[in-house]
């Protein structure tokens, strides 16, 4: 009895990990490079795929400073313009009306995923790509002049990777 529930759990766990789909390989610092001018002097100072929560990867860039040293010994990101986003497998597409419902400013976008929601005080965009994936995507950079424009584009692009 015991060898059978070790068996259901490790086919469970291989069902789960076989549907996980890897997602490092789509933010990072190459993918800032590419996409965003970086100024004279700039440099992109961190970039890191983790899994928190969800898998989440973070690229920062600008103009190398002191602390930034100090900053990533502590555990923290150095200061610069920054690009957040998360990969929130979620167990059904209903979920997204919990993101819905966490932006007091939210405002609907169409043209991009199933549903999408951009909050310009948070600098997001979420979008529910599949009924089993949310993306969340953070940019702060000052030199973004039109934001949903590029989120929307950033979010396009992630669509176009994880295919």
């Amino acid at each position: 009895m015991l060898r059978l529930f070790f068996s259901a759990l490790s086919f469970l766990f291989l069902s789960v990990a076989a549907f996980s789909q890897p997602y490092d390989h789509i933010i990072t610092g190459d993918y800032v490079r590419k996409h965003f001018a970086l100024a004279k002097g700039e440099e992109v100072k961190f970039e890191e795929f983790k899994k928190k929560t969800y898998p989440t990867a973070t690229v920062v860039w600008g103009v190398p400073e002191k602390g930034d040293a100090l900053r990533l010994k502590a555990g923290v990101a150095p200061s610069g313009s920054k690009l957040l986003v998360v990969f929130a497998e979620v167990g059904a597409e209903k979920d997204f009306e919990r993101v819905r419902a966490t932006y007091k400013d939210g405002s609907p976008v169409t043209g991009i995923g199933r549903k999408a929601v951009m909050s310009e005080k948070w600098k997001q965009l979420s979008v529910l790509l599949n009924s089993k994936l949310i993306v969340h995507i953070h940019l702060d950079h000052p030199g973004t002049t039109d934001l949903k424009t590029k989120l929307i584009a950033i979010a396009r692009d992630i669509q176009a990777a994880i295919k």
